[in-house]
């Protein structure tokens, strides 16, 4: 009988399937071992400047008594010392840059990589009860891809001597964020009502009879001119969302949009609630969030504004359903229509020369600053 000894279809089959099996596991063991190798060499960075970074402020609180702690933003505090041995003096600041996610005090400065968020800052300076207070920092910073805080979580004793205060007024308080300012204001004026809580202006725009128009994308997202204004770029923060009474445990954008020189004659506004960053999310429903709306677009206002379409030939965001051949309710405008902007309501249509979004910021003064609004 003849001994054939070539392999079969299927023993070629079963040693393929054996020999892929097995790199697919040293693949994956692989990227195991370079991952852990990333995990270890982030948690090792993050642990030195840490380490650093405590040293040094820690360096000045036992060299000097700190004769004052008092904000210089709401992103800033300023440290005033006397030096414990000679008298002599020195100045410092601790700040907090959420965006390009950097912790700073006096020259030195922590800067985290993609994936790291700051948790809810809390500034502490109670007293003890005895001659001497103790002041309490903590500014956690977190990373998705390694466990455990990498913040910093300062305590250090003061005289009940020093002049400690972390508060600053509303009329002082604006938010820093990438070389932008977005001014604060509380209890919010549109018309005669108030809207409770701390406010920040996010966009303006004064369309000038149409000689001021928006001409790119990047200028409608970041832009510093008075009557070009735009901080639009800071909606990629979750921080500037927060949990309101409609439905619990969902976290939201609050906007109210505001037409300072309305032909209307009444400063009326919409106000309402949106899941999702319109500036690069689809439009999520979120009917029974709308809270009050004035300008319907003649009855066909979307749930809010639409996804940022730089196509659109009225402007770069819009808050009307389906075509808009009149412009209304445009975020970024384009082009004028007669030299102004166009809103409507159900009973007609008017003018305005400008226009602002605000942004509801209680979340982000309350968990992610140094200071406390007052006033």
């Amino acid at each position: 009988m003849k001994n054939n000894k070539g392999f079969t279809l299927i023993e070629l089959a079963i040693s393929f399937c054996i020999i892929s099996t097995i790199s697919i596991l040293l693949f994956q063991i692989l990227i195991s071992i370079k991952d852990l190798y990333l995990e270890g060499n982030l948690k090792t960075t993050f642990l030195n400047k840490q380490g650093i970074m405590t040293r040094k402020i820690y360096e000045d609180f036992e060299e000097y008594n700190i004769t004052s702690m008092t904000s210089c933003g709401l992103q800033c505090l300023t440290f005033n010392f006397t030096s414990k041995t000679d008298g002599s003096t020195k100045t410092a600041n601790l700040e907090v840059d959420p965006f390009n996610m950097l912790i700073t005090y006096d020259s030195y400065s922590i800067e985290y990589t993609n994936g790291s968020t700051i948790g809810k800052i809390i500034v502490d300076y109670n007293s003890t009860g005895t001659d001497q207070n103790i002041l309490k920092i903590k500014i956690p910073v977190y990373n998705t891809l390694i466990d455990g805080d990498y913040g910093l979580n300062l305590v250090t004793p003061y005289e009940a001597t020093a002049s400690i205060s972390n508060t600053i007024t509303v009329a002082n308080a604006n938010i820093e964020i990438d070389g932008m300012s977005i001014d604060i204001e509380k209890r919010l004026v549109s018309g005669t009502t108030y809207h409770d809580g701390y406010w920040g202006r996010i966009f303006y725009h004064n369309i000038d009879n149409g000689n001021n128009l928006f001409t790119s994308k990047e200028e409608f997202l970041k832009n510093n001119e008075t009557n070009k204004y735009s901080a639009l770029f800071i909606l990629d923060l979750d921080i500037f969302k927060g949990e309101f009474d409609t439905n619990p445990g969902t976290s939201y954008y609050s906007f109210l949009l505001y037409y300072p020189t309305s032909s209307f004659g009444i400063n009326e506004y919409n106000k309402w609630l949106q899941p999702n960053n319109f500036i690069s999310e689809d439009l999520v429903d979120n009917n029974s969030d709308l809270t009050e709306i004035t300008w319907n677009g003649g009855g066909t206002w979307n749930t809010g504004f639409d996804k940022l379409d730089e196509s659109d030939s009225c402007g770069y965001v819009s808050a009307f359903a389906g075509s808009n051949p009149s412009c209304y309710l445009v975020l970024g405008a384009k082009k004028a229509i007669g030299g102004n902007i166009l809103l409507r309501d159900d009973l007609g249509e008017y003018t305005s020369q400008d226009v602002e979004l605000w942004l509801r910021v209680d979340s982000y003064t309350n968990d992610y600053t140094l200071s406390e609004i007052v006033g």
